[in-house]
């Protein structure tokens, strides 16, 4: 589920990307797309199995899915190619432990 609730992140960096302020959810409420967060997945929907994920993600890669859930299919968007940076170099990991 962690791994899911990071693809909901990024979900939210693409959108403010398209210029959107808000995302609707599996909830549907809509959210600010900044402070991204994992509340969806592992805590307000207490999903248990990774079935409950797939079927939430499914529209975001057939575009039959897609249509059946209200997106609109007939817009594209072009990929721009970027190679990412970090802001700062990361540290050294000492440990878990500490």
């Amino acid at each position: 589920m962690g791994i899911e609730s990071d693809h909901r992140s990024l979900a939210r960096v693409i959108a403010a990307d398209l210029g959107l302020a808000t995302v609707t959810g599996a909830q549907g409420v809509a959210e600010n797309v900044s402070p991204s967060n994992n509340n969806g997945y592992e805590r307000t929907l207490q999903w248990t199995k990774i079935d409950q994920a797939v079927a939430a993600l499914t529209p975001f890669v057939n575009a039959t899915a897609a249509g059946k859930a209200g997106f609109d299919t007939g817009t594209s968007y072009a990929f721009q190619p970027f190679t990412p940076t970090l802001p700062t170099e990361l540290g050294d990991f000492i440990s878990f432990g500490g």
